[in-house]
């Protein structure tokens, strides 16, 4: 990865492997799989995934996303690191309205797009 790498939020590596620490701490159960890859227009990787959130026994979310690998072809090197995933959806097909699906948000850690709430103090977390 190139020193200045991004995930979108966070730049540097040291912190998009701090991130994804917090990653694991939240979502301890989780089991997310790549389900296609393919090169786009601009020469990106891009993995389409599914991610399993274990929520109890009977409950789990099954959620659509994608990581967008960008190359840096100066450095030969990942420049960025691009994640999304749907969580709205299956929360909404868990819930059934979206009232409730906007409670569970309003003091979430992660955002409907799945990804960390860069709004939040994370360090209290661990």
């Amino acid at each position: 990865m190139t020193p200045d790498m991004t995930d979108g939020t966070t730049r540097g590596i040291d912190a998009f492997m701090e991130k994804w620490k917090l990653v694991s701490l939240c979502h301890g159960d989780i089991n997310i799989r790549i389900i296609h890859l393919a090169l786009d227009a601009g020469g990106s990787l891009v993995a389409t995934t599914k991610g399993i959130h274990v929520i109890n026994e009977s409950t789990q979310l099954e959620v659509q996303g994608s990581v967008r690998f960008e190359w840096d072809a100066n450095l030969g090197r990942v420049a960025s690191v691009l994640c999304k995933a749907d969580l709205l959806t299956p929360l909404l097909a868990l819930l059934g309205n979206l009232e409730d699906v906007s409670r569970v948000f309003s003091n979430a850690l992660v955002t409907p797009e799945c990804n960390l709430d860069p709004g939040q103090d994370f360090p209290t977390i661990y």
